[in-house]
């Protein structure tokens, strides 16, 4: 999870993530792909086990212009790590909460040593706008 303040630089620390991803990938493991997750209108019910699924390949479809069944193919043989940017974006309490520093991924700061390519793989990927660790995210 990559935490920050609004201008942290959030989405180009989630762009750096999925291209260390992308350089680290072996032949015919998942590809990383940066999708927007203010797109997820949480409508189709949260006991809809298959609605995330459904939402993957319908951004894999519309914003990478994949066909349907090879966004379907992919995702059902767990070839897409979602890296999903703009948790903040769906809260409209996060931009009242005070700056917070630079952005933080996997709990190290982005200002030393570490960076994207020190996160973990794990899959999903969420990116949110706040280190603020009272809040539920």
């Amino acid at each position: 999870m990559i935490t920050g303040d609004v201008g942290a630089g959030k989405t180009m620390l989630a762009s750096e993530f999925v291209l260390a991803l992308l350089e680290r990938r072996g032949p015919g493991e998942p590809v990383p792909v940066r999708l927007a997750l203010p797109g997820w209108s949480g409508s189709r019910g949260p006991r809809d086990a298959g609605a995330f699924t459904r939402w993957l390949q319908e951004r894999l479809v519309d914003e990478y212009k994949l066909p349907k069944i090879t966004a379907h193919a992919l995702v059902t043989a767990r070839k897409v790590i979602p890296v999903l940017d703009g948790l903040d974006e769906m809260d409209p309490t996060a931009s009242a909460l005070p700056n917070r520093g630079p952005p933080i991924c996997c709990g190290r700061s982005t200002s030393g040593s570490t960076g994207a390519g020190a996160c973990p793989t794990s899959s999903p990927a969420v990116r949110t706008g706040t280190t603020d660790s009272s809040r539920p995210v």
